[in-house]
């Protein structure tokens, strides 16, 4: 089914959206849910309809929903104050209200190849293949696919990675498939493959973290263990692995922003290069940082991280002594750790940082004196409890 309106073409079979001849990237969830609203765009959906739909019925907070629809709005040219597309209804919900013309003949959409590649998330995206058999033992099969599957459930919950859905990868499952060409396939720009061996009580885990764009290695490990308890050594598997590859594509991500042409650079690229001076630490990085996090966030005001590494630039320049004014950057540090929380609310990093800010009252080098001192009392204990809180959402978060 085809669904054509203003400039756009929705393709739920190849599960495409495009602008034009220029595709769109989505993530899978924004794209379910941008079907979701335009097949029963004749009624109001409710929060309980998407979530039922789009989330099977999971738990999902008020936040990840808002952001989900901001998405949709992004990708089609709309706005929370246009509403020209999607129209909020207050305490019912959401109806798409732009014209709507449904086909099924493919004819009907802008002359473009099929086989056009989908156009990358400024974000790291990732698609974790499923992890190859080595033993010869059919039984092994289980493992390696649940190491991949634990791979995917655990790369998902890092905020700034845009990881492809299980269903997605495993279709590639036995395909002697060049990995540029499935990176190029789905839209992706690294590659997450390995292998599983097993020989008596041991087990040989592979992995290797490949750049879809030119082929090249990231990163690559292997790990050897005692097959005691599958389950066990499966989880610790998955975790050794995930903390490796986390580091390894930020700092990935920082060279090629630094290399990226000036005439091609987006908010995500202008973060990433922000990022390069914030770990250099020296005041003028410092500044060169808060610089390049604004530029980012002018581009994309909904850049969550771009919000919470100004605030961590105004609290390094505390801890180092590079502020004229410990309350206001402070301050300011608090107001933009509560922005980037207020976009994503399951972002760790986002609350940590908040934490970080909200119990720093006094900062004198590395040392910290609360402003009771000074006669805060009241508002320094309402800041602590704030802080543990966010600290507690941080730790439950990670």
């Amino acid at each position: 089914m085809l669904f054509l309106f203003n400039n756009y073409v929705l393709d739920c079979q190849r599960r495409e959206l495009r602008a034009g001849d220029v595709p769109v990237a989505l993530e899978p969830q924004v794209f379910d849910l941008l079907v979701y609203l335009i097949e029963n765009r004749d009624r109001v959906v409710s929060k309980d309809d998407l979530i039922a739909s789009v989330w099977a019925g999971r738990i999902v907070s008020e936040s990840t929903l808002t952001s989900r629809i901001n998405a949709v709005r992004k990708a089609i040219g709309d706005t929370g104050e246009k509403q020209s597309c999607i129209r909020t209804f207050a305490r019912k919900g959401f109806r798409f209200v732009a014209p709507v013309e449904a086909t099924n003949t493919a004819g009907q959409m802008r002359d473009v190849e099929a086989d056009s590649p989908l156009a990358l998330p400024q974000k790291p995206s990732i698609a974790v293949l499923p992890f190859s058999n080595m033993s010869g033992d059919a039984a092994d099969d289980s493992f390696a696919d649940g190491v991949t599957e634990e791979i995917i459930t655990a790369l998902s919950r890092v905020r700034w990675f845009f990881v492809i859905a299980r269903g997605s990868a495993f279709a590639y499952k036995s395909r002697d498939t060049d990995p540029n060409d499935i990176a190029r396939e789905l839209g992706v720009r690294y590659i997450l493959m390995g292998s599983v061996r097993r020989a008596g009580d041991r087990i040989r885990v592979t992995a290797k973290l490949i750049d879809g764009s030119n082929g090249s290695s990231v990163w690559a490990r292997s790990y050897d263990r005692a097959l005691a308890d599958i389950f066990s050594v499966q989880d610790d598997i998955t975790q050794t692995i995930v903390g490796g590859i986390e580091p390894e594509l930020g700092r990935a991500e920082r060279e090629r922003a630094r290399v990226k042409h000036r005439d091609s650079i987006d908010a995500w690229s202008t973060y990433q290069r922000g990022m390069i001076h914030l770990y250099r630490y020296t005041q003028d990085d410092l500044a060169e940082a808060r610089k390049q996090f604004a530029a980012a966030i002018a581009i994309d005001p909904e850049l969550g991280p771009a919000y919470s590494a100004t605030a961590e630039a105004y609290y390094y320049e505390v801890v180092y002594g590079f502020a004229e004014s410990v309350a206001h950057n402070r301050e300011r540090a608090i107001e933009f750790a509560q922005k980037a929380v207020a976009l994503d609310r399951d972002d760790a990093g986002a609350h940590c940082t908040l934490g970080r800010a909200l119990s720093a009252t006094r900062i004198c080098g590395c040392h910290f004196r609360t402003r009771a001192r000074f006669g805060f009392k009241s508002e320094s204990r309402a800041r602590t409890l704030r802080a543990r809180r966010s600290f507690r959402v941080f730790r439950k978060a990670a």
